[in-house]
Parts: structure tokens; sequence; C-alpha cells
């Protein structure tokens, strides 16, 4: 039996932390042409090398110098005896953005392996087979000159923030060669470089680091590999490998020199800043990509998670494929990553409503798997047991703030109800946020509850402190 309603403000502080299962490696190792947009690769150049930082090249036009073609891969696993172990090779490690040089083991590029190859084909071939299938990209070409400094990248489709509205990041493996200035000739030098997020630990979300290991003997034009033990948001690759070319510039590749020259001598380009606002490249990046069923859950948990979204959150990592696509049509058909003001809170809304439109639909046709049961009991406490109470909340999807008032309404209900089991659950799921009434025990004698339950709405203090 439920008594009045009480209107009483409430707030979610729960969130569920699961992993994603990777797909399986497949029987059969075909090389495949990457399509999806897993990654893309990128090539930059400028004056410096990684010591010396990026600067602008001065030298002039470029008469002379190399020609480096590069080529990633993404495998399926990391193979096992395919070249030589990168840390018992001469190596120098630089960690930070700082450049700073260290003589600790590395850490980001750990398990890398480097040499040099007789035959590229020979190589991807043996690659094929030790890594139960690769994805290729396309080869990748540039001019290299004396004083100017390649990188080439093969970088992740999405970007991270450590907090809302925080800088982005991408995780990036890189390769780096340069060709040191000076009167003598010179050999180019070559070094592995990787961006990733880890764990910021006790401070909370995400810390982005780089690290950079320079081969210290200097490469001749020659062919070369590296192979890296690395995972991007998406896809079911475990490491990336690159396929290096270095030989000497020819007659036909001097537009190539010259064009990298004036390349190298504009200013680096600066990422612009990032407000708190749905202009995030990420996230309208990440909507996009709802329709696209290879990555769409990643892609949801990515927003979800970026923008607060619990309730979604916990929706996707526990919904099957088949009902997981209705709920992405719906967020990607209804939500415009255009509209003006529309802020990360308010994406994140957007949402935590579309999931709960999803699971109260989904209840209102056949009562929800226990798993899916969960999940509402989690966010919305013994009102997620109660088909009166789904309506009520149903009802107030105007906000947010109306969403959140509403469920703690819908609790403070079921503490005055004759049931002790509804009791119970009330008041285990208001006590674990803080929000239960002071002095009130759901088993105890009914004038205490109530008692209890009198004294809480009186005091505007209790009021204000669970205010959403």
């Amino acid at each position: 039996m439920r008594s009045g309603r009480l209107s009483l403000p409430w707030r979610i502080l729960t969130a569920v932390l699961a992993a994603i299962s990777m797909q399986a490696c497949q029987t059969v190792h075909p090389v495949v042409v990457q399509k999806q947009p897993v990654a893309y690769e990128r090539v930059h150049i400028h004056g410096g090398s990684p010591l010396s930082g990026y600067s602008v090249f001065t030298g002039g036009k470029a008469s002379s110098g190399l020609v480096v073609d590069a080529r990633f891969f993404i495998l399926n696993r990391m193979p096992e005896n395919m070249l030589s172990p990168l840390g018992s090779q001469d190596s120098l490690v630089l960690t930070g953005r700082g450049r700073r040089a260290t003589l600790s083991v590395a850490r980001l590029t750990r398990g890398a392996r480097f040499g040099e190859i007789k035959s590229r084909a020979t190589f991807t071939r043996q690659m094929l087979q030790a890594a139960g299938g690769v994805k290729a990209f396309a080869p990748i070409r540039s001019g290299l000159f004396a004083g100017a400094y390649l990188r080439f990248q093969l970088r992740d489709h999405f970007r991270y923030a450590g907090h809302t509205g925080g800088p982005l990041h991408r995780a990036v493996v890189s390769v780096d060669i340069w060709l040191p200035a000076g009167p003598a000739p010179v050999k180019p030098q070559i070094a592995l470089a990787a961006s990733r997020y880890s764990s910021a630990g006790a401070a909370g979300g995400l810390a982005f680091n780089r690290e950079t290991q320079i081969v210290a003997t200097p490469a001749a034009p020659g062919k070369y590999a590296f192979i890296l033990p690395f995972r991007f948001v998406s896809g079911s690759g475990q490491a990336v490998a690159v396929e290096i070319n270095i030989r000497p510039a020819g007659p036909a590749d001097k537009g190539m020199l010259e064009h990298a020259a004036i390349l190298a001598a504009r200013p680096p380009l600066r990422p612009a800043s990032t407000a708190d606002k749905l202009n995030r490249p990420d996230l309208v990046e990440a909507l996009g990509r709802l329709r696209d069923k290879s990555v769409r859950r990643a892609a949801l948990i990515y927003l979800s998670a970026q923008t607060g979204a619990h309730l979604c959150e916990d929706t996707v990592l526990t919904v099957n494929d088949s009902q997981l696509a209705p709920l992405a049509e719906n967020i990607f058909t209804s939500v415009r990553p255009g509209a003006p003001g529309l802020s990360v809170a308010d994406l994140g809304w957007q949402l935590d409503r579309a999931a709960y439109e999803f699971l109260y639909t989904m209840q209102k046709k056949s009562p929800l798997v226990p798993e899916l049961q969960t999940v509402l009991s989690l966010h919305l406490g013994e009102a997620a047991y109660h088909s009166s109470s789904l309506d009520q909340i149903a009802g107030a999807l105007g906000s947010r703030r109306l969403f959140e008032r509403q469920i703690i309404a819908e609790n403070y209900i079921y503490l005055q109800d004759t049931s002790p089991a509804d009791r119970i659950g009330a008041f285990d799921w208001l006590n674990r946020r803080g929000w239960a009434p002071p002095g009130y025990h759901p088993l105890g004698p009914i004038n205490r509850r109530n008692a209890a339950l009198d004294k809480a709405v009186g005091n505007p203090a209790f009021l204000k402190r669970i205010q959403p």
C-alpha cells in the first residue's frame, strides 16, 4: 500500500565499470586493406629531431637527400620470434613532452621489436602467418634532407579526455626518422614513439603519456621494421607493425624533396583549445559511428563515460547486439551535435534519457531479463521494481533535475510502504548514497519510522544537502 507522494530531491552517484570482450582471432588469415577507420596514418615533416623538438626548417631548398616509405599494419596478435627485442639494443628513452632523457626501462614501448629486413614482401608474408592476420594501410612517402625530421604516425580514430572538458588525446604509434645537419655526410637516425592513456591512480580519470625510444645506431639506407604490442579503442588488433624503406633520392625525386622543404618551413600547427561544448571532435566523431555495428557499442560506451551518462553506459554494457541496434539508432537520429549551446552535460542527459526510454518501453512489452532489471535497480532503487513508479519517472524526463527528483521521491514513498522488503530496498539504495532520513530504520516500529520521515521533510538543511 502506498501513501501520498513526497517531492524530495535526489542524485545518482554510482557507476559500474566493465570490460568489452574482444573478438576472437580468425582461423583464416587474409591481408585486408584497412577500410574501417579504427586508425589512420599521417606524416609530418619539420626541422629538428626528437631530442631538440619540432622547429621551423630554415635551410632553404633541398637539392639532395633521401626518400622514406612507411607502411603500417594492425596485427591480430603480437608475433613471436620476429626481429630482435628493441630493449636489448642500444637505445635512448625519452619520456613526456619535455623530451626528458631517462635511463629507466621503457614502459610504453616495452615488448617492441626492431631490425633490418631483406625483403618487405617476405617479411609481410611471415608476419601474416605469425600474427594470425593483419590489416594493412596504404604506404606513405616523403622526402628527407639534412636538418629535417619526419614523423610517420598511426593515430587512433577516437580521442580521449581525462575528464569532462579536459584536453583531448589520441593513442598514437609513431616512427621518427631524421637526418642530422652537418658538413660531412651523415646517416639517418630512427626512433619508435608511443602515446597512450593510463589510469591516473587515486586522482581518478586518465593520464596521457608519451615515450620515444631512439635506436642508438644510425640507420643506413635500407629496409627496417618495428613491431609493438598496442591496442586501439576499436577493432581486435593486439599489435602494430611498420615497415620502413630508406633509399637515396634520385633525379625523379627532386620535386618531392622541394615540396618537403616547403612543408618543413611552415610553423607547426597548434591544437585548438577545447571548450566544454559539443564542438568536441571526439564526441561528434563517436556519434557519427553509431550506425557502424562493428564499433557502435564501443562508441556508445565512450560517449557515456565522457559525458557522465552512467545509466546509458550500464545499459550498453548489458544489452545484446539486437537490443543495442535500436538504442544506437534512436540516439543517432535524435541527437544533433550542431545544436547551439549543446553542452557535454546536455549530451549526457540525452543519452541517459534515451536509455531510460529504451528500458521503459521494453518492460512495458515483457518483463526485463535479470541483467537489465539489475541495471534499473542500480540507478532507480526500489522504484525499478514497480510499474507505477516507472510510469511516474517516465513523466519526469523534461530535464535531468526533474528525473532525479522523481526517483528519490519514489524511493521515499517506499519507505512508508507496508511491505518490509520494499522498505528495505528503498532504504538500502538511499542509505548507500547518504540520502536516507536520519534515525529511520526500515524494520523499526511504524511510529518511529514516520517520526524520522517527518523530521527529514521538515529539515531544510537535510533537504538542501541532497538537492540535485
